[in-house]
């Protein structure tokens, strides 16, 4: 009998601790992303590769230069707009709405954002072959804007911190961090 019961509580902590490593390995996609799913363009032009939302924009005629946006890990593209007066009014200005934010389909994750703003990048590089292409990110999306293929002309990124690894301790004091946040290299020193 007493066998039974010691078999019994180390089957019970195993799978705590199992269900544990996996409830804590989700919790980045919770507490990382927080998009916002709203239909207003908050005056921006939508942009979009055939049927498919890619952003929005603000489009001036024949633009000194083009610069594709990544926003942080909260709202939307249409949230975007108290960024403009920091561009050029010469300049157009492509927001990146990434999967699973606004009205685009998908579900939001590093390598979805990644994707997401090589296919833009490439879409305004082909739209606009004789004219300057530039990122700029801002917070999480300093990543993506990051490893963009070839080199844009110019480029801004604007990171608060980088590194995620102390919010789940602070989050939630239980779980190993590396656990909850395993570090993949979003930073880039390039």
């Amino acid at each position: 009998m007493r066998k039974i019961r010691v078999f019994t509580l180390v089957a019970l902590v195993l799978l705590a601790f199992a269900i544990g490593v996996t409830g804590c390995r989700s919790l980045p996609r919770k507490l990382l992303y927080f998009p916002s799913h709203g239909a207003g363009t908050n005056g921006l032009a939508e942009w979009k590769a055939g049927d498919r939302v890619i952003g929005l924009a603000r489009i001036v005629p024949q633009p000194k230069n083009v610069w594709l946006l990544t926003h942080g890990n909260a709202g939307q593209a249409a949230d975007r707009s108290y960024v403009l007066p920091c561009f050029s009014s010469d300049d157009s200005v492509y927001i990146l709405e990434y999967p699973g934010y606004g009205l685009r389909p998908g579900a939001p994750s590093e390598e979805s954002f990644n994707r997401a703003a090589r296919e833009a990048y490439e879409l305004l590089r082909t739209q606009f072959p004789h004219t300057p292409v530039c990122a700029a990110g801002e917070s999480i999306g300093t990543g993506p804007a990051s490893w963009l293929p070839g080199r844009p002309t110019k480029s801004s990124l604007s990171c608060p911190s980088t590194s995620s690894q102390p919010w789940p301790k602070i989050i939630i004091p239980t779980c190993p961090s590396g656990c909850c946040c395993p570090t993949s290299g979003t930073t880039s020193n390039h």
